[in-house]
């Protein structure tokens, strides 16, 4: 089947053309073609006036579509356990110490030290969706619990040597690559698609944003993890479930804690 084409900035002008027009649009996705919601009480009956503005028959309440939501990017496709094929991996995202003056260098910042970097782990399904997050640290302790949340007991997982994951093969199917000693594949282990994706994560932070402080930094995980599971899809598609998702109202002041 051919790829459809990209959804433009002139098919979106052309689509929503005025305001009536995105409210009635928006109004369907959020109430699913159903009734409107009064934000304020709940109630499910409401004036609805010509510029697409409501009334709650209730509470007598003013409102608009717009009221109280935002659109989160993160699908409810993460609350499924992955199954089959998954891959684990973690890597750390901040500026190389050798790129500093020797005299700003932190020491002891080499191999798996968080002192300069922050660390993100990750888990991929083979021709599926991954899910990455920042973590205070990648110890067992830490790890076992997000996968066993994440990875449906007694599927098959791949990982490297690393000392986290030791422990997992009493639920799962553990392969391992050895990668302290080259192996980056073995038999059918390995953990190339989730290093594809850290490559991915890296180079858009460096190109788009250059530079993103750790505080904020599981964000920017969550943006380029909802821009890999939605590769599939095309603008007009990824548009559509974008508005379909949402959900709350979200402050600047929630935003930057």
């Amino acid at each position: 089947m051919a790829k459809k084409s990209a959804f433009t900035l002139a098919d979106l002008g052309e689509k929503f053309s005025d305001e009536l027009t995105c409210k009635k649009y928006l109004a369907g996705l959020r109430w699913k073609g159903g009734d409107a919601v009064c934000p304020h009480c709940g109630h499910k009956k409401s004036y609805v006036f010509a510029n697409g503005d409501c009334k709650c028959a209730s509470c007598r309440k003013k409102y608009s579509v717009r009221v109280g939501i935002i659109f989160a990017m993160r699908g409810k496709s993460f609350d499924a356990p992955m199954t089959g094929v998954v891959e684990l991996d973690e890597t750390y995202v901040g500026g190389k110490e050798a790129n500093k003056h020797k005299s700003k260098r932190t020491e002891g910042t080499q191999g798996r030290s968080t002192k300069v970097k922050a660390p993100v782990f990750g888990m991929v399904e083979c021709n599926g969706r991954v899910v990455a997050m920042t973590v205070k640290a990648v110890d067992a302790k830490t790890l076992e619990p997000i996968i066993t949340q994440h990875i449906k007991v007694g599927a098959k997982i791949m990982t490297d040597e690393w000392t986290a994951y030791v422990r997992l093969h009493r639920l799962y199917d553990h392969q391992i690559v050895r990668h302290g000693q080259g192996e980056y594949v073995s038999g059918e282990a390995h953990t190339n698609t989730l290093e594809g994706f850290w490559s991915l994560l890296k180079r858009g932070i460096i190109g788009i944003y250059h530079h993103v402080s750790i505080k904020h930094l599981d964000q920017y995980v969550g943006e380029f993890t909802y821009r890999y599971n939605s590769r599939k899809v095309d603008d007009a598609q990824r548009f559509n479930a974008a508005l379909g998702n949402i959900d709350g109202r979200l402050t600047y002041k929630t935003l930057i804690k």
